[in-house]
C-alpha cells in the first residue's frame, strides 16, 4: 500500500514539475508574440476609433453622439489613450526585457538563487501595468457606452 502511494505522489510530483517547466518555456516562447499582438491590436483600436469619431462628426453628423455623449466619448478616449501609453510605454518594453533576462544562459544549474534579481521586479512591474491597463480599459468601455447611449 505504501509503495502505491509513493508511486502516485512521485508521479504527481514529476508531472507538476514537467508542467511548470513547460509553462515557463511556453511563456518565454509566446510572450514576444503576445506583446506584438497587443501592440497591433491596441494601435488598431486607437486609429480606428479616431477615424470612427471623425466619420461620425464630419461625414455623417446624424450618427454623431449628442453633446453630452460627446463629453463621455472624449473622456473615454482620454482614458483609453492613457491606457495605450501605459501599455506601449511600460508593459511592452518590460515584457521584452523580461524575455531577454529569462533567455540569458545561466552558469550551472538553475536554482532560485541563480535567478537574476531584476526578474521579480520586472514581473511585479508587468502585473501592475497589466492591472492598470485593464482597469483603464474597463473605465474606457463604460464611458464610451454611456457616450453612445446618452
Amino acid at each position: 500500500m505504501a509503495d502505491s502511494i509513493l508511486i502516485i505522489l512521485l508521479s504527481l510530483h514529476i508531472g507538476f514539475i514537467a508542467l511548470w517547466a513547460g509553462a515557463a518555456e511556453f511563456i518565454i516562447a509566446t510572450l514576444p508574440l503576445l506583446g506584438r499582438f497587443v501592440v497591433v491590436a491596441s494601435t488598431g483600436a486607437v486609429l480606428v476609433g479616431i477615424v470612427l469619431f471623425g466619420y461620425e462628426t464630419r461625414i455623417a453628423p446624424s450618427l454623431a453622439p449628442s453633446s453630452l455623449g460627446t463629453i463621455f466619448i472624449a473622456a473615454g478616449a482620454g482614458v483609453g489613450l492613457i491606457a495605450y501609453a501605459l501599455a506601449i510605454g511600460v508593459a511592452y518594453p518590460t515584457a521584452n526585457k523580461l524575455v531577454k533576462a529569462l533567455k540569458q544562459p545561466k552558469d550551472g544549474e538553475k536554482t532560485e538563487s541563480s535567478i537574476p534579481p531584476n526578474i521579480p521586479r520586472m514581473q511585479a512591474r508587468m502585473r501592475m501595468a497589466a492591472g492598470a491597463v485593464s482597469g483603464l480599459l474597463g473605465i474606457t468601455l463604460v464611458l464610451m457606452v454611456i457616450g453612445a447611449i446618452v
